[in-house]
């Protein structure tokens, strides 16, 4: 195999390395940005549900639950 000199390779018009190493950036970015938005908005959206409340009286229906599943 024979290898070529350093300008082969940075002439544009053999192998354009900017160009695709751009390009490969950008797709390999996008579904991390996808990701991001869209576990930021489920995190907003979810976050009634998580949000701790510490009550010093339970509800009047819960003080009747089995809590025989915590053993």
């Amino acid at each position: 195999m024979d290898f070529e000199a350093v300008r082969f390779y940075r002439d544009s018009g053999h192998f354009d390395v900017e160009a695709w190493w751009r390009r490969g950036a950008i797709v390999g970015a996008i579904p991390l940005l996808i990701c991001s938005i869209v576990s930021i908005g489920l995190l907003r959206s979810l976050k009634p549900l998580w949000r701790a409340s510490e009550q010093q009286n339970p509800p009047t229906d819960a003080r009747h639950a089995n809590m025989i599943w915590l053993i």
